[in-house]
C-alpha cells in the first residue's frame, strides 16, 4: 500500500522534532496491514497520534497530533 501525506500532516511533519518524527513513521508503518482497504481510521502511539483515510490501495495521512 502506498502511503502518502494530506497537506496538514506534511506541515505538521515539518515541524516535528527528530525523534517525534522517526515515531510517527514507525507509527505509520506499524498501522499499514492493519488498516482497512477503505475508510478512515486513527492509529495511536504513547505520546502522537495519526489520522488517516485509505481507498485505491493508498494510505493518506491526513493530520498528525502529538502531545509535547
Amino acid at each position: 500500500m502506498r502511503v502518502t501525506l494530506g497537506p496538514l500532516a506534511d506541515a505538521v511533519m515539518c515541524d516535528l522534532p527528530d525523534e517525534v518524527h522517526e515515531a510517527v513513521v514507525q507509527l505509520v508503518d506499524s498501522a499499514v496491514p492493519a488498516v482497512p482497504q477503505a475508510g478512515s481510521g486513527v492509529a495511536f502511539g504513547p505520546w502522537w497520534w495519526v489520522a488517516y483515510e485509505v481507498g485505491g490501495g493508498v494510505l493518506c495521512v491526513e493530520d498528525v497530533g502529538w502531545v509535547g
